[in-house]
């Protein structure tokens, strides 16, 4: 094997790995209590019942197609909340975000599922309502 090919197989083996880290992280997250959050979003995860957290960062391409599905769903239910995670990074921490598109749903404060990347709308507004 040549030494560009063992380094293009790094490379590979290095983003795979990265989204196997992110993807098994946000599976821990599920049954971990929220910590108190600032703003309108602490205020829903405190109050209790079905909150949808979405975490997104404007420079990331994935978000610009996800964002407009999520403002959909935030005009038909209160509870869904978008957050900048470059501008906020201290909330995205405490929700154990690592990645961008990132949504969770939190069910009275404990944090029910994470879900890495983009979905169509019809997943997430199952995954909000609790039918999924």
């Amino acid at each position: 094997m040549t030494i560009p090919a063992v380094i293009i197989a790094a490379v590979i083996l290095m983003f795979f790995g990265f989204q196997i880290l992110v993807i098994t992280r946000s599976r821990r997250s599920r049954g971990t209590r929220v910590p108190g959050t600032p703003g309108r979003l602490g205020e829903a995860v405190k109050e209790g019942g079905r909150v949808m957290a979405y975490f997104y960062s404007p420079s990331c391409r994935a978000c610009r197609a996800q964002t407009p599905i999520i403002e959909h769903l935030r005009s038909r239910h209160p509870n869904v909340f978008s957050v900048d995670a470059s501008a906020s990074p201290e909330t995205a921490r405490a929700f154990g975000i690592m990645a961008t598109p990132s949504v969770v749903i939190v069910e009275n404060g404990v944090i029910e599922r994470a879900i890495v990347g983009s979905r169509p709308e019809g997943a997430l507004e199952r995954a909000l309502l609790g039918s999924s």
